[in-house]
């Protein structure tokens, strides 16, 4: 019986000072009432009330207002206060007897005498065991980063394709002697429905080429990217197009002892969606003295700026 468990409860925790009160009326409970109930047992030193109705701006309607009202509006705030949790209390004496005395007698006084909280429920309140947070999170974000850093360290291609192909164009890679290559993994895609396949090849250009003449290759693969220099790290779209055009400048350096008279760079970047902004940022950036003799288009182009976004969100100039 609830009588019975209350007992034994009580017996589990001889020296508790507190008890809990659950199942009370939203409309009639309150810290002094409850003081002035609980205090025929013993002195309370503290009530603590919890889950306490309160009405929300849509339902605290005047009386003019209310009388106005129509049928089904007072059913819809009659069905959203029945919706709500009952409120419940914690109430504390200064000795542990009147806590027992409380527990014990309290069937007795709300059949009897006091019917304003008749249906509470009155028992020992049980000690909150407490919560061990796990590590599993921390450690899994920290292998992340690590592999973030592995990936972007050694890989020279990446293959944007599918998720469903991650593992076969892995395994395809591994297994073939052809390509001379290492697949060194992939980054979990999540909700997305395309992935990054990470590759560290003895010649990107010559893989790339090679990728394209395969029907299986072809099909699998949606972008290609021969990524060289290492990891640029930065929160926004401004600091990417900072080293991009750094990495634009290298370039012509590089070009000219060659009889190239201009440079054009295509810009791809993954995701899409930060491509226009990543040029926009470029455009801003452009100084023409460094870069003379450099251009970027979409078509026509000597070179490719790839831009792969491998973890976190690239935030505009204009914020934090």
């Amino acid at each position: 019986s609830p009588a019975a468990a209350a007992a034994a409860a009580a017996a589990a925790l001889p020296n508790s000072r507190r008890i809990f009160v659950g199942n009370l009326s939203p409309d009639s409970c309150s810290v002094p009432g409850l003081t002035e109930t609980f205090g025929q047992f013993g002195t309370v030193n503290d009530v603590s009330l919890h889950g306490l109705w309160k009405r929300s701006v849509d339902n605290n309607l005047g009386d003019d207002d209310a009388s106005e009202g129509s049928a089904d509006s007072k059913k819809k705030n009659k069905k959203k206060r029945k919706s709500k949790v009952r409120p419940y209390a914690f109430v504390t004496y200064a000795d542990a007897d009147s806590a027992r005395q409380a527990v014990d007698q309290w069937s007795l006084l709300s059949s009897s005498s006091d019917k304003l909280y008749s249906g509470c429920v009155v028992k020992t309140a049980v000690p909150t065991k407490p919560r061990h947070k796990s590590n599993a999170r921390k450690l899994r974000a920290q292998e992340r980063r690590e592999l973030v850093a592995y990936l972007a360290r050694e890989a020279n291609v990446v293959l944007q394709c599918p998720k469903s192909h991650l593992d076969r164009l892995g395994d395809y890679l591994s297994s073939s002697f052809e390509y001379k290559c290492k697949v060194l993994g992939n980054l979990d895609p999540g909700r997305r429905t395309v992935g990054l396949l990470f590759v560290k090849a003895n010649d990107p250009a010559s893989l790339a080429s090679s990728l394209l003449n395969i029907p299986y290759a072809a099909i699998a693969v949606n972008k290609l990217y021969v990524v060289d220099g290492g990891a640029v790290r930065g929160n926004t779209i401004g600091s990417v197009a900072k080293k991009s055009l750094e990495r634009m400048a290298l370039l012509r350096d590089n070009e000219k002892e060659t009889d190239r008279t201009c440079i054009i760079v295509r810009v791809q970047a993954f995701p899409p969606k930060i491509r226009s902004d990543l040029i926009s940022a470029m455009d801003a950036m452009w100084d023409e003295e460094s870069l003379d003799g450099v251009n970027i288009s979409p078509t026509g182009f000597t070179h490719t700026l790839s831009v792969v976004q491998m973890e976190g969100d690239l935030k505009g100039d204009n914020k934090d």
